[in-house]
């Protein structure tokens, strides 16, 4: 989703307006700063539907609004299973990785967080498990 200079000013203007009605005087005096806060606005926008496509799943309950990232949706973490369901083998961009450590990364949970600030959580599991799950997803983000 990309922004246009129209919609920037726009917003600017909007921004501005609400800072005069809040604190009072003309709204022009309240544009160059509202101006910088809607490229803010801008730059922090994200492509949703890039990120579904990318492994990314949309999730929205109450006031919470998440992109989970998964492994295997994304390409990076491939699975083979036996029939019974078991993990056979575990390759992780392109390279053969333990099937403990295919689970471990499985483990971990990670979510752009969409209502503060589109920020990247990572959860639980081991440290390492984080940090390669972080590393994907943040390589997928771009």
């Amino acid at each position: 989703m990309t922004t246009t200079k129209k919609e920037i000013m726009v917003n600017a203007w909007k921004i501005a307006r609400e800072g005069q009605k809040a604190f009072g005087g003309k709204v022009r005096e309240y544009f160059a700063q509202a101006l910088k806060m809607a490229w803010a606005q801008a730059k922090n926008e994200i492509d949703i539907e890039a990120l579904e496509k990318k492994g990314f799943n949309r999730w929205t309950k109450g006031n919470m609004d998440r992109l989970y990232f998964s492994l295997e949706k994304s390409g990076a973490l491939e699975l083979d299973y036996y029939k019974s369901g078991n993990l056979r083998s575990a390759d992780l961009e392109g390279e053969r990785i333990s099937n403990a450590e295919a689970c471990r990364l499985l483990a971990v949970k990670c979510f752009i967080d969409l209502k503060n600030g589109n920020k990247l959580v990572v959860q639980y599991g081991r440290e390492e498990a984080q940090d390669v799950v972080r590393e994907l997803a943040e390589k997928a983000m771009r």
